[in-house]
């Protein structure tokens, strides 16, 4: 039954209401420092503006491990930040900052690309609340990327190949980690079940819309960044850390080297795990076999199972929660585009309504207990007779496990039955 012109109206102003407090709110952590991560934007931003962009991201002696257009992105902020006469990073003071207010910008450019693709104005401010931390809150960069992944899930959910590629394209050009997604976007748009399902892709179309589109991308991309893009490529993938923070398989592990080898890593301090680095491949090296393992697992099994828009959503989902489950360095920001892909599956179908409310409840969570709301490590006690970080990566590990189980091996037995 549908609702009165005038229930409907209601609903719009709610929504709106919504949405004009939520970026209220947002705009009250415009002076709040952010992490220390802040530092390093601005060393990327200097270096940029004094030698300009190509020479910087192409030079070896610059160690800069972010795609072109984020580093482009962070080093426009000062020179909008010098024009605009503001400065355009601080850290640790509260003062408003040039690279602030460019998240707070994309922060509502994001929550603007779900109300266009939601036609909801209260679900782009429960967006909004759900991407706030991380952005404005604590001053990562990963916002940058959201409106692009949002309006590609969008055009993928239509079949808009060509529209898809790009922006999925422009997505991975800001952080790497959304390259994760990547390949199963491209089965997906394959649209074929399994080897035999190859036959009847219509080849014509993909390179229409993806391989031409794809190229022309990657050629531009070339002549922004040149060989400087495989360098940081590169560098993104040396990082010793067993766990940067990120409450998963290998916060775990580094709790336990703490505790049984304080010898080689040293003990806990005062109780509270601390961030390793090592390279010791009998430690990495089952990390990353746990990682590739789970992954790969996920990508062949979508790769069996019909391309429905669902689907897409759900095994992309596990196969991006793989790496944040058991890869080696990665951070405690690195999980927020799970939080998107939760967000979609929700709009796809109400009863992943606790599967997108859990993620986004788990993304902000893993970012608040090591930095709160004012972006300094341990804000707050977190020893309660052990720190309170690993129970959690227990649990967020438990919980990927039964996910991971549910998507897997749920849809096997679905598939033996049919």
């Amino acid at each position: 039954m549908q609702d009165s012109p005038r229930e409907q109206g209601r609903s719009k102003a709610l929504g709106w209401s919504g949405f004009a407090l939520a970026t209220a709110l947002s705009c009250c952590f415009l002076f709040s420092p952010g992490t220390s991560d802040v530092v390093v934007w601005k060393s990327w931003s200097d270096v940029v503006q004094e030698r300009g962009y190509l020479a910087a991201y192409n030079d070896p002696a610059v160690y800069i491990n972010q795609p072109p257009l984020g580093i482009l992105m962070l080093g426009g902020v000062g020179g909008l930040s010098r024009a605009a006469g503001i400065p355009a990073y601080v850290w640790p003071e509260r003062a408003l900052s040039g690279f602030k207010v460019s998240v707070l910008v994309f922060l509502l450019l994001a929550s603007g690309a779900v109300g266009f693709a939601t036609k909801n104005a209260a679900l782009a401010a429960v967006a909004q609340l759900g991407l706030l931390l991380n952005s404005v809150v604590l001053g990562y960069f990963d916002v940058y990327f959201v409106p692009a992944l949002v309006l590609s899930l969008w055009a993928l959910k239509r079949r808009n190949l060509a529209l898809a590629t790009a922006l999925l394209f422009v997505t991975c050009m800001v952080k790497w980690q959304p390259l994760l997604i990547a390949p199963f976007a491209l089965l997906y748009m394959l649209d074929a079940e399994g080897v035999a399902g190859l036959r009847s892709v219509s080849w014509r179309r993909v390179g229409r819309g993806v391989v031409l589109p794809g190229g022309l991308c990657l050629l531009m991309a070339g002549a922004l960044a040149g060989p400087g893009m495989a360098h940081a490529f590169a560098r993104g993938q040396e990082l010793n850390m067993l766990s940067g923070n990120a409450l998963n398989f290998n916060w775990i592990v580094t709790y336990c080297l703490h505790v049984f080898y304080p010898e080689g890593y040293g003990p806990l301090a005062e109780g509270v795990c601390e961030v390793v680095r090592t390279r010791d491949v009998r430690i990495v090296g089952l990390a990353k076999a746990l990682f590739w393992g789970s992954y790969l697992m996920a990508l062949a099994c979508f790769f069996q199972r019909e391309k429905s828009f669902e689907n897409l959503l759900r095994y992309a989902l596990v196969g991006y929660l793989s790496y944040c489950m058991f890869n080696t360095g990665v951070h405690e920001n690195h999980f927020y585009p799970a939080m998107v892909l939760g967000f979609f599956l929700f709009l796809e179908r109400r009863a992943f309504l606790p599967l997108a409310i859990a993620l986004a409840v788990g993304v902000n969570l893993n970012m608040f207990v090591f930095y709160g709301l004012n972006g300094k490590v341990s804000p707050f006690p977190r020893v309660v007779g052990v720190d309170i970080t690993l129970p959690l990566a227990m649990l967020y590990l438990a919980a990927f496990a039964g996910l991971y189980g549910v998507v897997l091996l749920g849809d096997a037995r679905k598939a033996r039955r049919t």
